[in-house]
């Protein structure tokens, strides 16, 4: 059923960064989508495991390089698709904590954002991912768009991660 298939698609999104699959193939990327100009830029972006597996937590650390000290008070948008299908959007505080479930037993994010104020200059930050033990093939992407207080892009990633299979096991 659609049901069962969206529950499914779900459980991968946090493969959204990086999500991984024992005996299936793993192709990620990512991108900064910041502008020029902006006050923070992902220079990198890194996860360990290197190789995660399916079911296995995820750290992924990002070094933020911030050109203009950011205030408390802004926030995050993190929409995630799968196969080009918008599946989950949530927004929470730039600045701190943030621990977002995700619907249909699909894991779990944490996010440690900046310290705010942020002074410029580089700043690591490193978030955690509780990955789902079912994953489908397909493409799953996740997009973080940071703001300041008065609503204007701070920082942008996109990470894109494909997972296939040779075998039948996972297919819906």
């Amino acid at each position: 059923t659609f049901s069962a298939c969206l529950g499914k698609m779900l459980r991968v999104l946090f493969v959204l960064a990086l999500v991984v699959v024992a005996e299936g193939k793993l192709a990620i990327t990512w991108e900064n989508c910041g502008k020029p100009g902006w006050a923070g830029n992902v220079t990198s972006l890194s996860w360990k495991p290197e190789h995660p597996v399916e079911g296995q937590n995820i750290t992924v650390t990002a070094h933020i390089n911030v050109t203009e000290e950011i205030q408390k008070g802004g926030h995050y948008e993190m929409k995630l698709s799968f196969d080009q299908i918008p599946l989950f959007q949530h927004k929470g505080p730039a600045c701190g904590y943030s621990h977002i479930k995700l619907p249909d037993m699909g894991g779990s994010v944490v996010l440690h954002g900046l310290t705010c104020p942020a002074k410029p200059g580089l700043h690591v930050v490193r978030n955690y991912f509780e990955v789902s033990t079912a994953t489908p093939p397909g493409n799953a992407a996740s997009q973080f768009t940071f703001y300041d207080p008065k609503g204007k892009p701070v920082s942008c990633s996109k990470v894109n991660v494909k997972v296939s299979y040779s075998d039948e096991r996972h297919r819906l």
